[in-house]
């Protein structure tokens, strides 16, 4: 009885696990949607030291269709 209330309560972890990714993805792509992310911010953000070239590359990842935003 113990190593199946452990295998659930395991497999109700990795299932919690799942749907906080597939929400982490989810959210990721809304900020594609952004009404701020102009090419002037975007630029803005990319030199500022709190964002920098990390969030731009995330947000070439995430937003491809953004990149010739943040080309110019």
């Amino acid at each position: 009885m113990t190593d199946s209330s452990t295998a659930a309560a395991e497999q109700s972890v990795l299932d919690t696990l799942v749907d906080a990714n597939i929400e982490r993805q989810r959210l990721r792509r809304l900020r594609c949607l952004d009404p701020l992310l102009s090419p002037m911010t975007i630029k803005r953000a990319a030199a500022d030291s709190r964002l920098g070239q990390p969030w731009l590359e995330e947000l070439q990842r995430d937003c491809p269709e953004l990149s010739t935003l943040a080309a110019n």
